[in-house]
Parts: C-alpha cells; sequence; structure tokens
C-alpha cells in the first residue's frame, strides 16, 4: 500500500507542476493576456513587461511565463534556493537560503527592492509569489541587522507558532513585506501570480505578502511574542524596534498599498492538491472523501484528531464506509524540544502509528510536504501503517523515545517508512493520506 499513496502522491505534484499550471493557463490573444477564460491585461497600454519572483516553485513559474510572452519580457530577477534548469540571459537569478535567511537571501532581497523601484504608470510587471519567499529574500528595516534578522527566524521556527504568528512578526522587521514590493513598485501595474502554501490562500500570509497591506497592528508582533515566552530568544534590538514601533516611535512611514493596480491571482493550493489525489485514487478504484485543507495546529493532538477519525470509519463505517482513503491538508506546528532529525509530516505519522496502537484496524497513512523537504531532513515525509507494529516489536523500537528527541527520521529510516522526492520546485503546505481497509483480528 506504501507504493500506491507513494505514487498518488508524486503523480499529483506532476500534475501541478508549476511550469505548466503557467503554461497551460497563461495565454495572449493578440496583445490581450489571459488566465484560462479570465482577462488580465492589454499589453498595448503598456511601453514594457518586467518579470519578477521569489519562492520555491519561482524559477519554473518563470519558465513558463517566458515560454508564453517570450519577447514580450524585456527583463526580470527570480530568487528561489533552488534553480532546476538555467533561465534566459536576460532574467538575472539569485539565490537565497532557507528557512534561515543568509547573506545571499539578503542581496536577494535588495536586488528586487531595486529592481522594482524608479517604475512608471506604463510598466507591468509580472511577479511570482510561491511559498519559502519569507526566508529566501530579505530587506530588514535599518535598525534591524542580517544576524539579528537570522536569530528571529530561528526563534520564531523553533517555537510551535503558526506561519501567520511567524510572519505577523516577519512583516514588522521588512522593507519588501507586508506591502512593500507593492509600494516600491508604485505606480506600475503588477500582476501578481501566487502559488499558496498556508492554510486559507491568505495573500498576506503567503511569502509575507510582498504585494498586499500588513493586516495586523503593530502590538500584535509583541503579543505573539510574549504568548510564547520568546522574548528573550528575540535579538535585543528587534525587541527594542517593535516597542518603539508600537509606541508610533519608530519605522519607516508605509504608504498605503493601492491594490486597484495589483492583480493578484492564487493559481494553485493545498485544495487543488487534494483534489488531484481525490482523483488520482478514484481512477484507481479507490473512494477518497477530503476532510480539509484548513488543518492547523501543534503535531500531536492533530494525529490523534485524525487517528480519531480513522477509528470511527473502521468501527462503525461512519460518516465514510471502509474501505475508503481521507486526505486533509495544511500545516502543522512542532515543539522543538531535541536535537533530532525529522520535520513535522514524519512526527504526524509517527504520533498517528501512536495514536492507533492496540486499535484493530488495517490502516495507512502518508504525510508529506508538498515541496519535498520535511525540517531538517532529506525527506519530504514518511508513511506507516499497521503492518509497522511488528516492526516495531521485531527491532526493539521505542516510539516515544524518538518523538522525544525530534528523530522521527531515524525512525522510519529503520522501518522503511521514508518518502524521498528531493526539491519538487513547488510548495502547496502538507499532505496527508490516510486508507482504511477496515477491521483485522490481529496485529
Amino acid at each position: 500500500m506504501k507504493e500506491i499513496l507513494e505514487s498518488c502522491f508524486r503523480e499529483a505534484l506532476r500534475a501541478l507542476d508549476p511550469y505548466w499550471l503557467v503554461k497551460d493557463n497563461l495565454h495572449l490573444e493578440k496583445e490581450r493576456l489571459y488566465w484560462g477564460n479570465n482577462f488580465l491585461i492589454d499589453l498595448k497600454d503598456y511601453r514594457r513587461v518586467l518579470l519578477a519572483g521569489l519562492g520555491k516553485a519561482a524559477p519554473l513559474m518563470a519558465q513558463g511565463v517566458l515560454d508564453v510572452l517570450g519577447d514580450v519580457i524585456e527583463a526580470g530577477l527570480i530568487v528561489s534556493h533552488h534553480f532546476p534548469s538555467s533561465l534566459p540571459e536576460k532574467i538575472r537569478t539569485l539565490t537565497g537560503s532557507h528557512p534561515i535567511p543568509d547573506e545571499k537571501s539578503l542581496e536577494a532581497g535588495k536586488a528586487l527592492y531595486s529592481f522594482l523601484s524608479n517604475l512608471n504608470k506604463d510598466d507591468l510587471v509580472i511577479f511570482i509569489t510561491t511559498g519559502g519567499g519569507s526566508a529566501i529574500a530579505i530587506y530588514p528595516v535599518e535598525e534591524v541587522s542580517l544576524e539579528d534578522k537570522a536569530l528571529t527566524f530561528q526563534a520564531l521556527i523553533s517555537a510551535p507558532l503558526s506561519i501567520r504568528e511567524i510572519n505577523s512578526v516577519r512583516r514588522k522587521l521588512s522593507r519588501i513585506k507586508g506591502g512593500g514590493l507593492a509600494r516600491v513598485s508604485s505606480p506600475a501595474t503588477v500582476i501578481n501570480l501566487v502559488i499558496s502554501d498556508v492554510v486559507g490562500d491568505d495573500l498576506a500570509t503567503i511569502a509575507s505578502g510582498p504585494f498586499v497591506s500588513d493586516p495586523d497592528p503593530s502590538p500584535k508582533a509583541l503579543e505573539v511574542i510574549a504568548s510564547y515566552n520568546l522574548e528573550e530568544k528575540i535579538p535585543t534590538r528587534v525587541m527594542e524596534y517593535l516597542r518603539q514601533l508600537e509606541k508610533g516611535e519608530q519605522g519607516e512611514a508605509r504608504s498605503e498599498v493601492f491594490q486597484d493596480r495589483i492583480k493578484n491571482l492564487i493559481v494553485a493550493s493545498n485544495l487543488h492538491f487534494l483534489k488531484k489525489c481525490q482523483e488520482i485514487l478514484s481512477e484507481r478504484g479507490i473512494k477518497a472523501h477530503i476532510l480539509s485543507s484548513r488543518l492547523e495546529g501543534e503535531v500531536e493532538p492533530l494525529a490523534r484528531f485524525h487517528a480519531q477519525i480513522a477509528q470511527e470509519v473502521i468501527s462503525s463505517g461512519y460518516p465514510f464506509s471502509p474501505p475508503c482513503a481521507l486526505l486533509s491538508g495544511g500545516e502543522s506546528t512542532v515543539n522543538l524540544k531535541g536535537k533530532g532529525v525529522g520535520g513535522r509530516n514524519q512526527e504526524f505519522a509517527l504520533h498517528f502509528l501512536l495514536a492507533m496502537e492496540g486499535f484493530r484496524g488495517r490502516f495507512h497513512i502518508l504525510s508529506c510536504g508538498t515541496d519535498g523537504k520535511d525540517g531538517n531532513s532529506e525527506a519530504a515525509g514518511a508513511y506507516a501503517g499497521f503492518e509497522d507494529y511488528i516492526k516495531i516489536k521485531a527491532l526493539s523500537l521505542d516510539p516515544r523515545d524518538f518523538l522525544s528527541h525530534n528523530d522521527s527520521y531515524h525512525f522510519f529510516e529503520k522501518t522503511g517508512g521514508l518518502i524521498v522526492t528531493g526539491p519538487t520546485g513547488t510548495n502547496l503546505a502538507d499532505v496527508r493520506i490516510i486508507f482504511l481497509e477496515g477491521e483485522c483480528n490481529e496485529k
């Protein structure tokens, strides 16, 4: 069953390849640009067309734009953490770091800011925004250094914060996020093609919202830091800046973002991925039901919640009758306690395995990140099934010990449950596929 679930995941990745998403949907009729059947812009109204973008899926999407528009694009700048292939010479490429920004991330952020500066109202920018952009390109406010920014990132991602909470802090420290690129690119027109990696497809959260005004009041960042007792882990200069910002004593003046010249278009999301998995499984004769694409929270209770639904389905046939698959997406959080290897998807699968322990049911679960990287490991996620209880006993493994050290990777390395894809070139958040066969008489 591992092969079936893994092949479903990989097939959905191929079907939602960022390059083909753009190539198949963006088209030019004479000088009128469309996305599918939706009219976007008339190119004859503009003196020149520029291409820019940031994030994990930006290179593949940029190639799709170039294959459609070709010579229409005068110049460009694409920032990512990995380039699967080279882009034309007229498109400058810069590589930033993820998940902790570095000197290259700073260079990339400054370059984007500069590239989008001094534009005119007859300039058109086709921009690409995808997950990972918050770290891959940074340009901190003057009061915050690169080291301060990196330490703040580390503190935020090490705590069990949601991506919305993390970005409510990161936006306050940036010149390019929270509408920063929208402001600097004014008065040009921007078509912003977005691949969403966040729950609810919140434009202010995806890559920290470079083309959307910061929706959070200044005290929000301090509230988030305080609620997770992170004051001592955040650099002093950052805390001082945020406190002064709260009092209105600090920070660059931020003009309003005029959304009428910016067209934000979400081209793919986690729900798209779940629907594709549902379609693939259906073609293979497996009934598949989407629970939600909006599930988030700490990984352990989230895994228990899924296990409770699975047990209900297996034992009572409610609300779905086995055999069937349950699909869910979103993003969980992990409270780092140890120095092991793994990520939220591997921990989810292991917590699910523990939650199903002692229940007489035949189940299989695959939990993976669509970007191909789970936490600090080389894996995208992991597979677990009822047959693993035999392996646990034979190999004398203690799942709880692995979890106490955040070392789920080495647990699944021993059971053969790792799912390794390498960088996928996209990011559509996390996906869980749970296949339930029914009751069994023995473990």
